[in-house]
């Protein structure tokens, strides 16, 4: 099954999205995942996937992962509402 992959880096961070079909999409910190979430299909490009509050540099940022995922997926890493890596959608 094909995995779609976007990694972003924070201050010398990395934030890895992970999307495959049957695994929903997986946010990580680093090597730790901090969030999942399994939905199939996503028509949104408004609502979050997921939402989480990492600390980078002593400073705490909202990081969120958007998708829009039909008959192909794109995806989309912000963090503090900036575009960090991914399609802009």
């Amino acid at each position: 099954m094909p995995k779609k992959t976007v990694i972003g880096e924070l201050e010398g961070e990395r934030l890895i999205v992970e999307n495959t079909w049957f695994s929903g999409i997986r946010l990580f910190h680093g090597e730790k995942m901090i969030g999942v979430n399994n939905q199939i299909f996503s028509v949104s490009k408004d609502s979050p996937l997921i939402r989480k509050e990492i600390v980078v540099g002593g400073v705490s940022r909202l990081v969120e992962v958007f998708a829009v995922a039909l008959l192909t997926v794109k995806i989309q890493l912000k963090v503090d509402g900036q575009h960090l890596a991914g399609h802009r959608l």
